[in-house]
């Protein structure tokens, strides 16, 4: 008797075991599907980014509306399917554009005096071999940029983001 409540003993432990194995397994696939979604969010905008016409980029993905090109102009959040923002996310997008910019609103300038290491600043973005403090909106032939996506996850808040510079060619 003794040693069949042993062995119940084990088989239940062992039991026990794997379905946390099992557990940790789902969450881990469901937490790297997030991520697998951010990553491709945030690379689909990068690409719509380069294809832009160069000269619109700035004025089509900021934050502004009364410089927008075209009515529809993308702005500067982003969707990405599935994933959830952040809890007091003031737009509700889990996506976010940013360049080297000061001011908010229609007082929002691209410059290239600000002091941002995410994005390489200060740097020349006119190629005026020169730092200034003007506003470089309508002349820039470099132009970082990072996206964003910050997400609420399953497993918490979560964050993922690239950068690049794009160029004039």
């Amino acid at each position: 008797m003794i040693e069949v409540l042993i062995a119940v003993v084990v088989l239940v432990a062992a039991l026990t075991a794997f379905i946390r194995s099992l557990t940790g397994t789902v969450q881990l696939g469901r937490a790297n599907r997030e991520s697998s979604l951010a990553m491709e969010g945030a690379r689909r905008t990068i690409e719509e980014l380069y294809a832009a016409d160069f000269a619109q980029v700035f004025a089509l993905y900021n934050s502004r509306t009364d410089d927008d090109p075209v009515p529809d102009a993308p702005g500067a959040s982003f969707a990405v399917a599935t994933l959830e923002a952040q809890e007091g996310d003031a737009d509700g997008f889990v996506g976010e554009i940013r360049f080297p910019t000061v001011g908010a609103g229609p007082l929002l300038e691209l410059r290239e005096d600000i002091a941002d290491d995410a994005l390489g600043m200060p740097r020349d973005l006119d190629g005026a071999n020169g730092i200034d403090a003007f506003e470089h909106s309508v002349d820039y032939r470099y132009l970082p940029v990072e996206v964003r996506v910050r997400w609420k996850g399953r497993s918490g808040e979560k964050e993922l983001t690239l950068k690049t510079v794009l160029v004039d060619k």
